[in-house]
């Protein structure tokens, strides 16, 4: 299962990874095309070095490219440590695994039909890349078929901010599989993201899918990935996942209105957000953060991470909808537990719902305790669906949800107006 997590973490963060990597083109200089494309993936996950770039009529090519992705390469490594409970090496030594995957050298990246906008912003039709590979700790990784289309790159920030975090309206990749023992156990097919910009605005719709995720833990070579999923029924997990977002950049103004993961014969899970102060500024900080993880000066990352936290402060949250339709994975779950416990499902179930009272107690809301514990046993006797919601009708500081939270959970809870249904 660890295997799966990391494999599907894998292909996610590929995939909007390589879509959020600020890719350039050129104007006339294919050395200054390539400046620009270096430091534009600085701060990515991404690192592309070439022997050299060069003009090829109106497109740039980059010769001998060796493409590398920074904090996901150890995937494969872990995945076997996974069955072991034995420490790594560099677990016992306090340091942590090289977590760079390499892929095999390509001939060439070509940048179709680049020119130059009046403020200096490269504009390329497409970039493609037919195949990137790289073989780790026995996993092989394949990227298949990529796709970058309408790429366009600020020469710097004073430009349009959202060339900055948005550098090309679509990209896709075909297929995402991992191979290990000379079988494919993980596959991700139909990768796509769209940003469209909004004229006159500075917003984006962004839309994204994966048209189909499967893996098969009994190809892993590894005995115990399997074996939880198998007694809960399944050989093999497939599914889907779709999302739907539209933020305006300057009023900070982020909704989420469909973010949906479907697993077949398990259960669809769709989350629905609306979030205030999410500015450009505040996206910024939180590279900065990230920067400073690593970072042995103390002093100045406590600094830095006072000064980020300060601009975090102006996030607001509004309403938020988590709903699960179930499609026999509950059922699956409630029986595989009650064998554990050597009892029927039905006995379970009491058992569960005898606890949902005492578990809740410590909220110092009767009635919500109540209301709720009654709507979760109405989902366990005949899952459907269940939703938890919170509708405040308005966005609320996150200072005035800490606060309120640290005093009381039955005061937090009836700020967010949180209810819980099933079957509805």
């Amino acid at each position: 299962m660890r295997q799966f997590k990391r494999a599907l973490i894998f292909t996610t963060c590929t995939f909007f990874a390589a879509t959020t990597v600020h890719l350039n083109s050129w104007a006339v200089d294919p050395n200054a095309f390539n400046s620009r494309l270096q430091d534009r993936i600085k701060t990515t996950e991404f690192a592309i070095s070439a022997s050299r770039s060069e003009a090829d009529g109106n497109d740039i090519v980059l010769r001998d490219v060796t493409i590398k992705i920074q904090g996901l390469g150890s995937t494969g490594k872990r995945a076997k440590q996974s069955s072991s409970d034995e420490p790594s090496q560099e677990q016992e030594d306090g340091n942590k695994p090289d977590e760079t995957l390499v892929f095999d050298k390509i001939d060439n990246l070509r940048f179709k039909n680049v020119t130059e906008g009046q403020d200096g912003t490269y504009f390329a039709e497409k970039v493609s890349i037919p195949l990137l590979k790289s073989t780790n700790s026995g996993v092989t990784t394949n990227l298949q078929d990529i796709s970058i289309d309408k790429i366009r790159l600020a020469p710097n920030k004073d430009a349009n901010p959202l060339f900055i975090h948005f550098p090309y309206e679509s990209a896709t990749i075909d297929r995402v599989y991992l191979t290990g023992v000379d079988q494919t156990f993980f596959n991700a097919e139909g990768l796509k993201m769209v940003y469209l910009l909004k004229a006159g605005t500075k917003s984006v719709d962004i839309t994204g899918s994966i048209k189909s995720v499967s893996y098969e833990p009994n190809k892993t070579g590894i005995p115990a990935a399997s074996k939880w999923l198998t007694d809960i029924g399944y050989d093999k997990l497939s599914g889907s996942l779709n999302f739907h977002a539209n933020w305006d950049i300057e009023s900070g103004k982020y909704v989420g209105d469909r973010n949906e993961i479907t697993i077949d014969n398990g259960g669809k899970l769709a989350i629905s957000t609306n979030v205030d102060g999410l500015t450009e500024d505040l996206v910024n900080n939180l590279g900065v953060l990230k920067q400073l993880n690593g970072s042995n000066n103390t002093d100045e990352t406590t600094a830095e991470m006072l000064s980020v936290l300060g601009i975090v402060q102006q996030l607001k949250f509004g309403d938020v909808s988590i709903r699960y339709d179930d499609n026999s994975l509950t059922n699956r779950i409630l029986d595989y537990y009650a064998k554990q416990n050597s009892v029927t499902r039905e006995d379970f179930i009491t058992q569960l719902k005898a606890t949902l009272p005492l578990i809740g107690a410590k909220i110092e809301d009767p009635e919500f305790v109540k209301n709720t514990s009654e709507q979760i046993g109405n989902f366990l006797d005949n899952p459907k669906s269940l939703t938890v919601s919170a509708t405040p009708g308005k966005t609320i500081p996150i200072t005035v949800l800490y606060a309120t939270g640290s005093i009381s959970a039955a005061k937090l809870i009836d700020l967010l107006k949180v209810k819980v249904e099933a079957n509805k």
